[in-house]
């Protein structure tokens, strides 16, 4: 018999104490390495973490590196084969590299190159630390947008042109590019995530068209230029495409449309390496190409006429996967081009057959995800449609055309009938001057005049605009002058020696005039020149004098803005500028000023006027606004509130938050920043953006804190009056809380392990129920079993689940409340007279035939007692579960059992009947003792 001294987990059959605690030890440690995996990563960059981390890499020098364009490398090739590694640009890879929250979509951008050497570009090495603002002097349409990465990455996508970038959780060492890309020193794990704010330039084609060719010599001596031995072919070509164009836009978008009419997009397209330029043999050999061959194609071609352009890469916009959501993946890797245009800055402009590379994408998500592909912004910033032009550049008109479509020559033989309609002269002579201009004459505008007698040119004649001498034909008959700011222009020989006057006046469309003309002149539109044709020495135009004003940028409160004043696409010189009737400046040759908008919000007039051109516009400037958002329905201290801010319509990003004069925090890309409420009785929350400012009060935290506390106060009062009439006292509830939070502990770990009790049963239960169904299948295959025993044995095992689960139900009715009286009166537990856990359990060990008990469970010794030595069911288990509430921390092993000790006498009596019938028929009992 066993010590009642001897406590369950010194037993030789109990778990031990040690073993216990070193398995807790090693939960523990696979928890909190799984925890500080991923911070561990951020922190140690090329870790051994990363070496885990399986990616697609590249060449090296290739076109992305490991993770393209989330890695973009100093040198990348044009082009580059698949067998030499993964090129980003030509793959259509599923996988998720990052997702973006932007209120509009956008080209996100990671890496700009700026030197050509004929089969790859490359970048400098210079950069500097990031410091807080990547483009100081950036001015646009301000977005803010947040990015989460889902694979590492060296370079951050961002929008064109970035301002701030702020990385949440952790602070890594970023630097600027001398292409304005933002780039970590240590590669960013996988999760990461960061908040961008961008100026969005203009892309209005009249601020472009005439932002001229003033560039700094930094940018021209690096982004106009191309090796020595560039290709002589690929500018005598880019010089017949651009033929008609006279500005850097108007030859950006020849070049661009020109290369997607006349080339296909394909992923599989490939060139030759025999020596020459990869741009050459793309525009004179190649049929079909993707985005690397059209990008450097077109920077190449900008360049070959003096247009300064660079080769930039990152990722389309993606795919739109919610509201204002995009999930941007391997496949919209992409490469675009950057123009540069005076006081605007870098321009993107896409050569590459944008709805050709959509639908691929398309196509090879929906075959490898089975699901939809939403594209996203394809044409989100699209290069806006220049005025079509005649071969030459000058400006297409509507009346030159038939009722067909086809191109119709109005001649001398035809006038303007009173009703508009054309009729045949019979009496009118041809004209003996013809006056043709290269395009629609406007003020402002510099126009080729040609003067003709009928087919010979008149040369050495002095040319008058409005009587003022601005040159002398050639022996082409040509004369180059500047229209004058005037209602109308009329052209003159100064030494007519005509005497008629008949003025033609032909509107800004080279449309016929509705009025005015005789039989004295006739006129004819000729393409690409406008002509008069007249028997004197003089013909007038009626100038377009309605100005057009665009603002560069969205106008705000107290901002500067660049102003255009264009008039027919000229642009209004020495123009003077009003805001609100007040003078702001005039008009440089370009058209264009600066102007600083009021402060205050609401609706301001801006006009332009020189002479009889006159144009007005009226900007709205939005107002600031500024509320609190309270996490609970009072406002208390040290709790959490939501500051919002508008501007108009829209939030308001990046607006610094202040409360009581204190800086806590910046509102992100939803307009909102979290703060948390001071210890006052009241706090001022204070924004200032856009020279406004605005504040809001949050009042009355202290009273509410008061009134709160008060409340407590009350109950804790009340409490206390209702223990003191029940006769407790202070010092009896401190007692009673001592004493009830080890006992509470105790519960709990009770509680948990009963939990591994009840698992431990089923286990048992689970095991005894597979041998017996093995039985049975061996029985039923060896044909020792019919299926009428079957059916037997399954009933007899039904029957003993039921007799099991009322036999359960009873004791947990004995443990709780017991039976006064009847058939369990005096078998509960408490007995002083009945035998310990501990003894009856010995005593059951001893009655079971397993040799090698220590190793067993109760649960195994168990089912070994009732199918093996074929002790009876009910006790069996009375003892089990006793002896697991004892092994499981529920009871003591020193806890006196009638329960218990009836079951033990039970079995004991089975075991002396079966001896006493073994005796009897002279067989052995099943241990071969006697049963005591």
């Amino acid at each position: 018999m066993s010590d009642d001294s001897r406590t369950l987990l010194s037993g030789s059959d109990s778990p031990n104490l040690g073993r216990i605690f070193l398995a807790c030890c090693c939960v523990v440690a696979v928890v909190l390495s799984a925890s500080l995996l991923v911070p561990a990563s951020a922190s140690l960059g090329s870790s051994p973490v990363h070496s885990l981390l399986v990616f697609g890499e590249g060449t090296g020098d290739g076109a992305g590196g490991r993770l393209g364009a989330l890695d973009p490398t100093p040198s990348t090739t044009v082009g580059q084969s698949v067998a030499d590694g993964e090129n980003p640009y030509r793959s259509l890879g599923t996988e998720v590299h990052f997702t973006v929250r932007s209120s509009s979509p956008s080209y996100w951008r990671t890496g700009a190159y700026g030197t050509y050497t004929g089969d790859r570009w490359t970048q400098t090495d210079d950069s500097r630390p990031y410091d807080g603002d990547v483009s100081p002097d950036a001015r646009g349409e301000r977005v803010s947008y947040s990015v989460t990465l889902n694979q590492s990455a060296t370079a951050l996508p961002t929008v064109w042109r970035p301002n701030t970038v702020s990385v949440s959780g952790v602070s890594p060492s970023l630097r600027v590019t001398d292409g304005r890309a933002v780039v970590a020193e240590t590669t960013l794990p996988e999760g990461t995530s960061y908040v961008g704010e961008s100026s969005v330039q203009t892309r209005d084609p009249e601020v472009l068209r005439t932002a001229g060719t003033d560039y700094p010599d930094g940018v021209e001596s690096r982004y106009a230029t191309l090796p020595d031995d560039a290709s002589p072919r690929v500018a005598r070509l880019t010089e017949d495409i651009t033929a008609n164009a006279s500005t850097p836009y108007e030859k950006a978008v020849a070049i661009e449309r020109w290369l997607e009419s006349n080339k296909e997009y394909s992923l599989s397209a490939s060139h030759d390496d025999d020596g020459g330029t990869v741009v050459e043999e793309f525009v004179f050999d190649m049929d079909e190409g993707y985005c690397e061959y059209f990008a450097s194609s077109m920077a190449v071609m900008l360049r070959s006429q003096d247009v300064p352009a660079r080769y930039v890469v990152g990722y389309s916009t993606g795919e739109r996967t919610g509201p204002n959501t995009y999930t941007v993946r391997n496949m919209n890797a992409h490469a675009w081009v950057e123009v540069y245009f005076p006081d605007t800055g870098w321009v993107r402009f896409d050569p590459t057959p944008g709805q050709d590379r959509i639908d691929s994408e398309r196509r090879a998500y929906e075959q490898r995800e089975q699901g939809t592909y939403d594209a996203a912004g394809a044409n989100d910033t699209a290069t806006p449609e220049p005025t079509s032009a005649t071969p030459n550049g000058s400006e297409s008109t509507d009346d030159a055309t038939t009722p067909d479509g086809s191109e119709r020559t109005r001649t001398a033989d035809e006038e303007v009938s009173s009703d508009g309609e054309r009729t045949a002269s019979e009496t009118t002579a041809p004209p003996s001057v013809t006056f043709a201009t290269n395009r629609t004459p406007a003020p402002g505008a510099t126009v080729e005049v040609t003067v003709t007698r009928g087919d010979e040119p008149v040369s050495g004649r002095v040319v008058t605009f409005n009587g003022r001498p601005v040159g002398t034909t050639d022996a082409e008959g040509r004369v180059v002058g500047e229209v004058p700011y005037a209602e109308t222009l009329t052209v003159e020989l100064a030494d007519s020696d005509g005497d008629g006057r008949t003025s033609l006046r032909a509107s800004a469309g080279g449309r016929p005039p509705t009025g005015g003309a005789t039989g004295d002149a006739a006129y004819a539109v000729r393409s690409p020149t406008i002509s008069q044709v007249t028997d004197n020495d003089s013909a007038s135009y009626e100038l377009e004098t309605n100005a057009t004003l665009s603002v560069v940028v969205d106008p705000v409160t107290g901002s500067e803005v660049l102003l255009v004043a264009t008039v027919d696409g000229v642009p209004v010189r020495d123009a003077t500028v009003t805001v609100d009737g007040d003078a702001a400046g005039r008009t440089n040759d370009r058209g264009r000023v600066s102007v600083t908008l009021p402060s205050d919000p609401g609706e301001v007039a801006v006009n332009v006027s020189r002479g009889p051109v006159r144009g007005s516009e009226t900007l709205s400037l939005p107002e600031l606004n500024v509320s609190v958002e309270r996490s609970l329905p009072l406002s208390l201290p040290f709790t959490s509130a939501t500051v919002r801010t508008t501007l108009g319509d829209e939030n308001a990003t990046g607006v610094p938050v202040r409360m009581n004069g204190r800086t806590v925090g910046t509102t992100g890309p939803d307009g909102t920043a979290t703060v948390s409420l001071p210890f006052s009785r009241t706090a001022t929350v204070a924004v200032e953006r856009y020279g406004q400012s605005r504040s809001t009060t949050v009042s009355g935290m202290l009273v509410n804190g008061l009134a709160l506390l008060g409340v407590g106060l009350a109950g804790l009062v009340a409490v206390g009056g209702g223990a003191y009439r029940r006769g407790l006292t202070p010092r009896t509830l401190v007692l009673a809380l001592v004493r009830g939070v080890p006992r509470l502990f105790d519960r709990f770990l009770a509680t948990l392990l009963s939990g591994a009790s009840v698992a431990d049963a089923a286990l048992d239960r689970f095991r005894g129920l597979r041998r017996r169904v093995g039985a049975v299948v061996r029985g039923v295959v060896a044909r020792t079993h019919s299926l009428t025993e079957v059916r037997a044995i399954l009933l007899a095992w039904a029957t003993d689940r039921y007799a099991d689960a009322r036999e359960r139900g009873r004791r947990i009715r004995r443990r709780t409340v017991g039976t006064p009286g009847g058939e369990d009166a005096g078998v509960r537990d408490g007995d002083p007279d009945a035998r310990t856990v501990r003894e009856c359990w010995d005593e059951f060990r001893e009655r079971v035939s397993v040799p090698k008990q220590a190793s067993r469970t109760p649960g195994e010794l168990a089912a070994h007692a009732v199918e093996v030595d074929r002790l009876p069911v009910g006790p069996v288990r009375t003892l089990r579960d006793g002896f697991r509430e004892v092994e499981y921390g529920g009871r003591s092993p020193a806890d006196r059992s009638a329960e218990m000790e009836a079951a033990t006498r039970e079995i004991r009596e089975a075991l002396a009947d079966r001896e006493e019938e073994a005796a009897q028929t002279g067989r052995e009992g099943p241990n071969g003792g006697d049963g005591a």
